[in-house]
């Protein structure tokens, strides 16, 4: 069906290998060259098994590469120059330098590779210009692992007017790139190729972990979790009377409210100013990339979605009944507000990343599967015009028992020359005298 893992492929045997390492002496490691090589050692390879296997098969499974892939560029690979700007270099962190320079950028195999040309870059490495391999006149500039990142466009009118067509890129490590490209589609294409390795490289966190860290809205799950009998006070009766108790119009005493207070303090606001509450930070994307094919990416992607629209949903519930825990104004209200805000804007983003990375992944499917049906086409077509026939009898030649006959043919008479004329014609002539 085309599905192939997104690890790169090499030589499987000595002769592959000696043909392939012979072949890449002066081929570059990285970009559009390296992934012309490797397709051209891959199709000769498939020839070769296909001419041996198809006289006694008739195998008509067509594989499409990463490599033949990337070979049609967005949004499996991609490369050529743009502006970078580093905004940001990790959280709270501005960038020393934040100046714009051109570098030559390489998406591949969830990877972004960026590098400067100039006379430096071959001087520093002792090597001269020439010879095939770009990297070798290139300086290394960075290299950022696009798992878990998120690339999109900048509206009108861009980074400003002088840079219309830019889009930003933001890592895990909430790092932030600007680049600047040359035309709107190139931007979009720059936009997919890395959302599509975000996609195929990110790997979902593990589920059912559990903290014991108090973040201002634990008594509140566990209300939830452990619902009190019918026959204890209301709820919603409870939270209304821990503030109309102080202005006198309760609808319990003061009396019941100290016994409510004392003997389920998860309701007391005076209780929860004395609880320490920590600070909410999102949790840590996993660092191992994902080596699962596109299909099973998709089921996780989509299992992901799910699961954090439901968490989204259950953490919007806890607001009301976390406010009415704690003293309006209060030191610990405001930092649980500010940790239930913090936590909502990280699972909203989180939604969008992998719905983001859920459309790219559909999109890069479905194109696939078109660039898989136009290669089996193009073979049907290639065996075709071997196989043609004229008046119904095949030109194609069998390879299975195949033999040289020699033709027969009756010995030609020869024709004679002027010599052989002449002579004759002596001859006769000395016969008659």
């Amino acid at each position: 069906d085309g599905r192939v893992s997104p690890s790169p492929s090499f030589a499987t045997s000595f002769g592959d290998a000696i043909s392939a390492s012979s072949s890449s002496l002066f081929a570059p490691t990285l970009g559009f060259a390296s992934n012309l090589s490797h397709t051209i050692i891959k199709e000769a390879q498939e020839d070769d098994v296909h001419s041996i296997d198809s006289v006694d098969t008739a195998d008509t499974t067509v594989s499409i590469t990463d490599e033949e892939l990337a070979l049609q560029g967005a949004p499996w690979a991609k490369e050529g120059m743009l502006c970078r700007k580093q905004y940001w270099e990790s959280t709270g962190k501005r960038a020393k330098d934040k100046s714009w320079t051109d570098v030559f950028v390489v998406i591949q195999k969830g990877t972004l590779n960026m590098f400067t040309f100039g006379e430096m870059s071959a001087a520093s490495r002792g090597g001269g210009v020439g010879g095939g391999n770009w990297l070798s006149n290139a300086t290394p500039m960075g290299t950022v692992t696009l798992a878990h990142s998120l690339a999109h466009v900048l509206p009108p009118p861009g980074y400003n007017r002088s840079r219309p067509h830019c889009f930003v890129l933001t890592l895990s490590t909430d790092a932030v790139y600007f680049f600047q490209a040359g035309t709107e589609d190139l931007v979009n294409e720059w936009v997919s190729t890395c959302n599509y390795w975000a996609a195929r490289t990110s790997k979902e966190p593990l589920q059912g972990g559990v903290s014991n860290m108090e973040y201002g809205w634990s008594k509140v799950e566990q209300m939830q979790s452990n619902p009190q009998p019918n026959n204890s006070v209301d709820n919603s009766d409870a939270y209304s009377d821990v503030f109309s108790v102080r202005s006198g119009r309760s609808k319990i005493s003061k009396r019941s409210f100290d016994v409510l207070g004392s003997a389920r303090s998860n309701y007391s606001p005076f209780a929860m100013e004395k609880i320490f509450i920590n600070d909410w930070k999102a949790p840590i994307p996993s660092t191992v990339p994902s080596m699962h094919d596109e299909e099973t990416q998709m089921e996780a992607l989509q299992k992901q979605v799910t699961i954090l629209k439901r968490e989204l949903s259950a953490h919007d519930k806890i607001q009301v009944p976390m406010q009415n825990m704690y003293q309006p104004r209060s030191p610990n209200f405001m930092k649980a507000m500010g940790n239930w805000e913090a936590k909502s804007k990280y699972l909203l983003a989180e939604v969008f990343k992998y719905e983001t990375y859920v459309d790219c992944l559909r999109d890069a499917m479905s194109l696939r599967m078109k660039k898989r049906g136009e290669k089996v086409l193009e073979r049907a077509l290639d065996s075709g015009a071997e196989g043609e026939s004229f008046n119904g009898l095949s030109l194609r030649p069998s390879r299975r028992g195949l033999r040289e006959e020699t033709i027969q043919e009756a010995e030609e008479p020869l024709t004679p020359g002027p010599s052989s004329a002449f002579s004759q014609h002596t001859r006769e002539h000395a016969t008659n005298s």
